[in-house]
């Protein structure tokens, strides 16, 4: 993943403002599809400021919360909200110092699309689960109407700072592919849900009564375990 600096650039004035949208806001839509389900000892692969796990520990008193963010910047500011924050990448032996199935919540929200070899860090995190844990996992969604009007009307591609076609984004998905990455990894969803923003896209959610949301979804939100785990 990118550090601070290389996705905002020298703008110094915005830099807070920037700083706080990307790495220090809770996907609170993502955490919601855990639902009831155990969480007593949680690790997020780049969890920026922390924001995802503190909710989580809000909302699970007691949880054991571990994060692992390759930004310093990021992680100085998780290290005051977490039990303990590993600066690195998830594939450095020396950022990932865990036994086998240790957690029993992976967190991994808008992260796979920075990495060229996903499967290479679904592999490595899954060794962390509990047989019985569960995965929260955020994509961006390339289906999104603004990436199809751009690329079937104008013959456009490009990327940007931030959003689905974010300039650092080396992997792209749609909820199918997705799907298929965790299928071949033995994961299956136990929940899925758009993420819709914007007045047009839940315009256009309402309007088709759910029919669109492959388009309308800017990102897919997804629940996971392996396949065969008990469900509860």
């Amino acid at each position: 993943m990118s550090t601070l600096h290389e996705r905002l650039g020298p703008a110094p004035d915005d830099a807070a403002r920037d700083f706080d949208s990307y790495f220090d806001s809770p996907r609170t839509a993502l955490l919601d599809l855990l639902g009831d389900r155990p969480a007593q000892a949680a690790l997020e692969i780049g969890c920026g400021a922390g924001a995802n796990l503190r909710l989580l520990r809000e909302r699970r008193p007691g949880c054991r919360t571990v994060g692992i963010e390759p930004d310093p910047q990021a992680a100085a500011v998780a290290r005051g909200r977490l039990d303990a924050v590993h600066v690195g990448s998830v594939l450095d032996d020396a950022a990932t110092p865990f036994a086998a199935g240790s957690f029993d919540l992976l967190v991994l929200s808008h992260v796979l699309e920075h990495f060229a070899d996903p499967d290479a860090v679904l592999r490595r995190a899954l060794r962390w689960l509990a047989p019985a844990g569960h995965l929260l996992v955020a994509l961006p969604n390339v289906r999104h109407h603004a990436v199809l009007s751009e690329l079937l009307l104008h013959g456009d591609f490009r990327y940007r700072r931030d959003g689905v076609l974010d300039r650092t984004h080396l992997r792209f998905f749609t909820r199918r592919s997705a799907l298929r990455l965790f299928a071949a990894h033995g994961l299956a969803a136990v929940a899925c849900a758009p993420d819709i923003a914007g007045r047009r896209s839940q315009w256009l959610s309402r309007l088709s009564l759910g029919r669109a949301d492959e388009f309308a979804a800017f990102a897919w939100n997804f629940c996971l375990r392996r396949e065969g785990a008990c469900a509860c």
